[in-house]
C-alpha cells in the first residue's frame, strides 16, 4: 500500500499499524510511517475489519466447525446473495478460508479469503465449472452440480485454479462459479459456531 499522511509523510511520527506489501497478501502490525517504506492515510479503506474477528478454536480441529460469522463478500451476483453464511478453513495457504452463502443447505456459492476480517472473493474454475470446488466442503466432482460459470464485465479480483489439489492464485477473473451443488449438506453434522 502506498497511502500517504496529509501532506508530507517524511516527517511523520513513527506509528504502528496495519500494513502489506500488495493485494491479496495478509496484513501484519509493524511499522508505519516516519522513516518506513510503509505510510498511512487516515481515509483509506482497505475493506479488512480492523482488530480481525476471533478464530473459534474448533476452526483447528478435526472436522473444523463451521464459523455462523457474517463476512464482508464480493458483490458478484448469486442467487444466494443475502443467504446465511458460513465460514470453515481450508487445507490451502493461499486461501486459508471458504466462505459459503446458502441458497439452501443443498445449494450454495463459495467465496475464498485470506482472513476472517477479509473481504471474501468469487473464485473461478479455470478448467471447467467448479466442480471440483465442491472438495473444499468434503464433496467431489463425480456428485457436483454447477450452474457454470458466470461472466464478469468487467473483471474482478478473486481466486482460481485448474484442478483438484491445485493453489488457489488470487488475481483478476473474468468469470466465476454462480452456485454449486457438491452432494453435501451444509452444516449438515458439523457443529456449528
Amino acid at each position: 500500500m502506498d497511502a500517504v499522511l496529509p501532506g508530507t509523510y517524511r516527517n511523520a511520527p513513527a506509528l504502528t499499524g496495519y500494513a502489506r506489501l500488495s493485494v491479496g497478501n495478509e496484513f501484519n502490525i509493524q511499522a508505519i510511517a516516519g522513516g518506513t517504506s510503509y505510510h498511512s492515510n487516515p481515509w483509506y479503506e482497505c475493506e479488512v475489519q480492523i482488530p480481525w474477528p476471533h478464530e473459534p478454536a474448533c476452526m483447528s480441529a478435526m472436522p473444523p466447525c463451521w464459523y455462523a460469522l457474517n463476512v464482508s463478500v464480493d458483490n458478484t451476483p448469486s442467487p444466494c446473495t443475502g443467504g446465511q453464511i458460513l465460514v470453515k478453513r481450508t487445507n490451502y495457504t493461499s486461501a486459508p478460508y471458504l466462505a459459503v452463502q446458502l441458497c439452501s443447505s443443498t445449494r450454495y456459492k463459495f467465496f475464498l479469503g485470506s482472513s476472517l476480517g477479509a473481504t471474501f472473493k468469487s473464485i473461478r474454475d479455470s478448467a471447467g465449472y467448479g466442480h471440483d470446488h465442491c472438495e473444499l466442503v468434503g464433496g467431489t466432482e463425480a456428485n457436483a452440480e454447477a450452474a457454470g460459470e458466470n461472466p464478469i464485465s468487467p473483471n474482478v479480483r478473486g481466486y482460481s485454479r485448474w484442478n483438484v489439489g491445485n493453489s488457489f492464485s488470487y488475481g483478476w477473473i473474468y468469470e466465476y462459479t454462480y452456485y454449486l451443488e457438491c452432494g453435501v449438506s451444509i452444516p449438515g453434522t458439523n457443529t456449528v459456531v
